[in-house]
């Protein structure tokens, strides 16, 4: 007899992630990765902590990190938690806050892991159809959802909260725990870590990921009050984010001059492109993120005769919104080489 895993697991809806090819050539548009290498003081401090300490667990509670978090952001040390990628204290929040059939809240479409943990937690999930513009839907403001996760710039589309809207929202439901995912604010004009000295109902979210160029590494934290923090820390794994890790994002967050070139690039490079998809006949909202969403006739299709010429991009399909194409941001070389392969798909040249 085979032993069988809970109903919960073998019900669930598996998260999948953008393709990882294992063999070299592609042009790969499809995780928002950053396009660009780290910071030269990221290799340099991998390469002097690659010693015999690594034998030695990691600071279980990331100290030193915590701390240049803290002055990088002028929020108290004890206001943060950091995680393997902020995916893992998506979970952590979800293992320390959803009990069975708990109703929680998510915008329609939005990051499509917040309705995989939520039913891995087995939550009673309400979704909220984005307005045509994907706009925020007034129901939200009235919702009765103990928790509601929102992810700001929202993906796939990369629409924008400004932070007056998210504190009429946590104004209105004081007694709903707001999970803002903003893992990519830093592309975006504003962030919302202002409003966590107003309310005790945020819990936010943010990742090393895609502004910082550490995809490889896994590196997020949350900010939230140390209420809720501790909550965390009590069923976090005791070494969590490894020696390697924690060096490395100290040193990305302390050259914050490299890290405002590499966004700056980032967003001449996206609204060049948003204007020549434009041009090529697709519907393009504006993002705020580090990809863009083309929305146009057989988007399908496009997707998978970029595939086949080995161009990665995610298509995305929804019941409340048209499918399109999110497309991440590469170099300005990269972006010159889907644009004239789309321009040649759509003109039906053979490849």
């Amino acid at each position: 007899m085979t032993i069988q895993p809970t109903r919960a697991v073998q019900n669930l809806v598996p998260y999948v992630p953008g393709l990882q090819p294992r063999t070299r050539g592609y042009l790969k548009l499809n995780s928002n990765e950053n396009p660009y290498p780290p910071a030269p003081q990221v290799s340099a401090a991998l390469r002097k902590a690659t010693n015999p300490q690594l034998r030695i667990y990691p600071d279980p509670v990331c100290t030193s990190l915590r701390s240049i978090l803290a002055r990088r952001f002028k929020i108290p040390a004890s206001n943060f938690i950091i995680g393997n990628g902020s995916d893992e204290i998506l979970r952590l929040i979800c293992q320390a806050y959803i009990d069975p059939g708990m109703r929680i809240g998510m915008f329609a479409p939005t990051y499509t892991l917040f309705e995989t943990l939520g039913q891995m937690f087995q939550a009673n999930i309400i979704t909220y159809p984005l307005e045509d513009d994907y706009g925020m839907p007034s129901a939200v403001f009235s919702s009765r959802v103990k928790i509601f996760f929102l992810a700001n710039p929202n993906s796939p589309v990369g629409t924008f909260y400004p932070p007056q809207l998210m504190a009429r929202l946590l104004s209105t439901r004081p007694r709903t725990l707001f999970v803002l995912d903003e893992a990519y604010v830093d592309f975006a004009p504003q962030h919302c870590l202002r409003l966590l000295r107003r309310f005790r109902n945020l819990i936010i979210t943010r990742t090393l990921s895609k502004s910082y160029s550490l995809a490889g590494l896994r590196i997020g934290f949350a900010v939230a009050s140390p209420q809720i923090i501790s909550q965390l820390y009590k069923i976090k794994d005791s070494y969590n984010v490894n020696r390697l890790s924690q060096v490395a994002a100290e040193a990305a967050l302390r050259a914050v001059p490299y890290f405002r070139r590499n966004i700056q690039r980032i967003k001449q490079t996206r609204a060049r492109v948003r204007r020549e998809l434009q041009n090529l006949g697709f519907r393009v909202p504006l993002s705020h993120a580090n990809f863009l969403f083309a929305i146009g006739q057989q988007t399908h299709k496009i997707y998978r005769q970029l595939k086949a010429r080995k161009i990665l991009v995610r298509y995305f399909t929804s019941e409340s919104h048209t499918p399109g194409l999110r497309i991440s941001i590469g170099t300005e070389r990269e972006m010159t080489t889907l644009l004239r392969t789309l321009k040649n798909l759509i003109r039906g040249d053979k490849p």
